[in-house]
């Protein structure tokens, strides 16, 4: 679990240079936003503030109006006028991400919000074009385009988050391109690596030498895998001092014990070391045909590591990912290795 941790932390940091605002800087705009709304003769600015930051040009309109800015208040109903049919398209668009709708159908509300910013550069909502389309492009489950698509609307009015739900799902989006990106290259490490150990098996061939103690080595390995698991899962296990949580209701924290209720994400995590400890063996067999031993314990424990590192990052992405809550008492370089991972008991019963 530690090796998964470690991993994802590196891919994490290698995927993206880019981060998301800070809170401190999106802050800012609201904070700047509730002094205009607090001091005196703030109308006009709260007008350039709600038009050219926020994006809501009809409260923005509302404050022109107040002061009697006839050509900021034209300006905003000339736009209006100009871009109507573009105005209710939009909105309908907008009204349908709100529902459940074919995929034929949100592909053709795609194409109509990539003809908006194709054929409307100076559209005025374009900002609200980027954030309708970046929510289509996470229903199509194209995370990349839509954290890119929720950025650029950012990009246009940085103050819209507080007119648009976006900071939601610009997190969202990241954390789910994150995801996607550390599935992907498991699964990639797990192909390359299955295919080196099928070419090896195909040219070793190891079972036209394999004795009986080979055989019980093997065994053997299983069920030292299965002592020390399960050994390590007791006793190690009961040593977890748990923090205490405040302001919760209903909330209780158990260490389950092997082959109890609530020690079902153990047996998973038992049968992926199974599987690696089978699958290193295999290759350790099939790697007997390279003739320099230390290179050959050097290819060993580099495959040992590889499968089970990936193995580890597979099965926290689908069983531990989004389900369980990190905690630690530690703060410094044992911050990872004194922590442990929390689950609600309604996802492991």
């Amino acid at each position: 679990m530690k090796a998964a941790l470690f991993i994802l932390l590196i891919f994490s940091n290698l995927a993206f240079s880019d981060e998301i605002d800070p809170l401190s800087q999106r802050e800012k705009y609201r904070i700047k936003l509730q002094k205009l709304l607090d001091a005196k003769d703030k109308n006009q600015e709260l007008g350039n503030f709600y038009e050219n930051l926020i994006g809501d040009f009809d409260s923005a309109a509302k404050h022109y109006q107040s002061i009697s800015d006839k050509k900021n208040s034209e300006r905003i109903l000339y736009l209006k006028n100009k871009f109507h049919d573009q105005d209710q398209t939009l909105n309908i668009i907008k009204s349908d991400m709100a529902k459940d709708i074919s995929n034929r159908d949100l592909y053709d509300r795609y194409n109509q919000l990539e003809d908006l910013i194709k054929n409307y550069p100076d559209y005025y909502r374009r900002f609200e074009v980027f954030y309708t389309l970046g929510i289509v492009y996470m229903i199509m489950d194209k995370y990349k385009s839509s954290y890119e698509s929720f950025q650029k609307s950012l990009e246009l009015k940085p103050a819209c988050h507080l007119f648009l739900p976006i900071i939601s799902h610009l997190e969202s989006s990241h954390q789910k391109w994150i995801r996607h990106i550390i599935i992907s290259v498991t699964y990639i490490i797990l192909f390359v690596l299955a295919l080196i150990t099928f070419v090896l098996l195909y040219y070793a061939k190891p079972w036209l030498f394999l004795k009986h103690k080979h055989i019980t080595l093997g065994l053997l390995i299983i069920f030292l895998w299965v002592i020390v698991f399960y050994i390590g899962f007791y006793y190690f296990g009961k040593k977890i001092e748990f923090l205490e949580k405040e302001n919760t209701k209903n909330s209780i924290q158990i260490y389950a014990t092997p082959f109890t209720h609530g020690s079902g994400i153990a047996s998973i995590l038992f049968i992926y070391g199974l599987f690696g400890v089978i699958w290193t063996y295999l290759f350790s067999a099939s790697a007997a045909i390279i003739n320099s031993s230390p290179l050959k314990i050097i290819i060993n424990y580099l495959f040992a590591w590889l499968i089970f590192t990936a193995l580890l990052t597979h099965f926290y992405m689908l069983y531990c990912d989004g389900k369980c809550e990190f905690e630690t008492y530690s703060k410094n370089i044992l911050y990872y290795y004194k922590g442990s991972l929390s689950f609600n008991l309604k996802n492991i019963w």
